[in-house]
């Protein structure tokens, strides 16, 4: 009995020193599972960190990205706009050129026909004086030689016959 004693007094020690050990590691285990856990909130804390400023950074090269885009953009659209008015102004300086050219070739036509039309004119406007003054003058020499007049009564007669031929004509 006495060796059952002191064998449940052994196992009593062991077993409270057993638990003694047994509550110590879990204590470690439990500061290591805090000191786990801390340094696992801070690593966490740094990734949301650097994301926040790598987020920040790509905000950062998305916009100048986009606005170096914009300004590419901008001046392709100015050199676009500049080549098609260039392309413009020549097509429509051609275009005005050959209209002047023709309205040129028009105008010299018409001026050519016009001097024709009016040459025809004189000629005939001529033809009629003479007509009327030929007339005038056989008429007043028929007056002159059936009165027996001088020859300067025959040329105020003339000269008055020649008067109202042009009267007639202008008339």
């Amino acid at each position: 009995m006495d060796l059952i004693l002191l064998v449940c007094i052994i196992n009593g020690i062991v077993l409270s020193f057993l638990y003694v050990r047994f509550i110590r590691f879990t204590r470690i285990m439990k500061k290591e599972e805090d000191r786990i856990l801390h340094r696992t909130k801070k690593q966490a804390e740094m990734i949301v960190d650097t994301a926040d400023k790598q987020e920040g950074s790509l905000e950062r090269s998305l916009a100048e990205s986009r606005k170096k885009m914009t300004e590419v953009f901008e001046e392709q659209v100015e050199k676009d706009a500049k080549k098609i008015e260039k392309e413009l102004d020549s097509r429509l300086s051609a275009y005005t050129q050959s209209v002047f050219t023709r309205v040129d070739a028009h105008i010299a036509q018409s001026l050519t026909r016009i001097d024709t039309e009016l040459a025809a004119y004189k000629n005939q406007k001529i033809e009629r004086l003479d007509e009327k003054v030929n007339e005038q003058i056989k008429k007043a020499a028929k007056t002159a030689l059936v009165r027996g007049l001088p020859l300067s009564v025959h040329e105020k007669i003339v000269d008055k016959a020649i008067k109202e031929a042009l009267s007639e004509i202008n008339g």
